[in-house]
């Protein structure tokens, strides 16, 4: 994750642009993931 970076953004939605219909839900999923 950069600094500056959209909050909302993570570079799980960049893994997978299709899994997730929001930025904010992928966000919830990076947190499972440990991505944090």
């Amino acid at each position: 994750m950069k600094k500056g970076v959209h909050p909302g953004y993570r570079p799980v939605v960049l893994r997978d642009p299709g899994a997730f219909p929001t930025h904010r839900r992928a966000e919830r999923l990076d947190q499972r993931h440990g991505r944090n």
